[in-house]
C-alpha cells in the first residue's frame, strides 16, 4: 500500500468485503482506529485509517507532514483457519509480547441463518499481549465498535481491568469456585463488558454501566441495558509488535517444542533391563511374598 493519494483499498474479514477509494487522505472509515501504544522513537498518538481491513503481513506506511511511520502487521491467529477454542488460540499467540489487536465477528438474532440476525464486528487493542491469569491485568488498551459503525473507546482512567484471559490447566486439583475460562475486556469477573467463552462459540456484550475501565458507549447497534449474547463467526488476532516481537515468539515456541520432545523421549535401554532390575524384583516380592519360596523349592 502506498501513500494517501487516491489508492483503492480492499480487504475481507469474516465474509465482509471492504472497498474504498480515499480522496485527500487515508479514510476507508474516517479516522478508523486510534493506536494508543507507544511506538519506538515516537511518543504521540496516531489516528490510523486502514488497520482492521487489511489482510496482509507487510508494512503499512502513513504519510503525514513529512513523518513516515511503518507498522508491521502479522496475522497470528484466525479461528476459521487455525481452529476455534481457547486451546488453539493459546497455542498460536503464546510467547508474543507485543501489542495485539483482536477482532471478533459475531451474529446476534433469533437463530442461525435467520433474516432478523445482525452481523457486527468489534475489536480490542492490548498493549502487552495475552497472559494466562485468573484476574484482570494490563496497563492500557482500547475497545472498538468496527462494523457497521466505527467508534473508539479509550481508557477512562478509573479502573485497570483491561484484559482477562484464563485457560484452566489440565490436571489441576478441584476448585470449589473456579474462575471462568475465556477472554474478556472491561468490567469485572462475572460481569465483563466483552466476554468470549472458551469454545469461541458465544460472545457476550454488556452495557457500559458495568465497566469503569473503558469509555462509555455502544459497542454494537441498538445496544440496550440488557446483555447481548451472540454467535461467534470468526476471531482474528493481529500482532503489531514488529519483527522483533515475532522473532522472540518463534524462539519461545522452539524452546517449548524442544522441552515437549524431551519429556516424551523414551529411553529404550531402561525397558530392556527392566526384567533384571532390582525394582522389578522388589515389586514381584511385594505382590507375591510366596514366590521366592516356590522358586527355592
Amino acid at each position: 500500500m502506498r501513500g494517501p493519494e487516491g489508492n483503492t483499498v480492499t480487504g475481507r474479514f469474516a465474509g465482509i468485503d471492504y472497498t474504498a477509494k480515499p480522496k485527500k487522505k487515508l479514510a476507508v472509515v474516517e479516522q478508523l482506529m486510534k493506536l494508543n501504544y507507544v511506538v519506538s522513537l515516537l511518543s504521540f498518538c496516531l489516528k490510523y485509517s486502514v488497520l482492521f481491513i487489511c489482510r496482509f503481513s507487510c508494512t503499512i506506511a502513513y504519510h503525514s507532514q513529512h513523518i513516515l511511520l511503518s507498522i508491521h502487521l502479522l496475522l497470528i491467529c484466525r479461528s476459521s483457519l487455525h481452529g476455534k477454542g481457547l486451546n488453539r488460540f493459546w497455542s498460536n499467540i503464546e510467547g508474543y509480547h507485543g501489542p495485539m489487536l483482536m477482532l471478533i465477528s459475531a451474529s446476534s438474532g433469533n437463530s442461525e441463518g435467520s433474516t432478523n440476525s445482525r452481523r457486527w464486528i468489534i475489536g480490542a487493542l492490548t498493549q502487552q499481549g495475552f497472559e494466562n491469569k485468573d484476574m484482570f491485568y494490563g496497563n492500557s488498551g482500547n475497545l472498538y465498535a468496527i462494523s457497521p459503525v466505527f467508534h473508539s473507546f479509550s481508557p477512562s482512567g478509573k479502573e485497570k481491568n483491561f484484559v482477562y484471559s484464563h485457560l484452566h490447566p489440565t490436571g489441576r486439583a478441584y476448585e470449589p469456585h473456579p474462575k471462568p475460562a475465556g477472554i474478556a475486556f472491561g468490567g469485572t469477573i462475572g460481569n465483563e463488558r466483552i466476554f468470549i467463552d472458551e469454545d469461541f462459540a458465544r460472545v457476550t456484550v454488556r452495557h457500559h454501566a458495568v465497566d469503569k475501565t473503558y469509555q462509555p458507549g455502544s459497542l454494537i447497534p441498538d445496544q440496550g441495558f440488557l446483555p447481548v449474547e451472540a454467535r461467534v463467526l470468526d476471531v482474528e488476532v493481529w500482532g503489531l509488535g514488529g519483527r522483533t516481537a515475532r522473532e522472540v515468539q518463534i524462539s519461545f515456541q522452539k524452546r517449548e517444542q524442544l522441552f515437549t520432545e524431551q519429556r516424551r523421549k523414551v529411553d529404550l535401554k531402561t525397558f530392556a533391563s527392566w526384567d533384571d532390575s532390582p525394582e522389578k524384583m522388589m515389586m514381584d516380592v511385594m505382590s507375591d511374598p510366596n514366590r521366592v519360596n516356590r522358586e527355592d523349592r
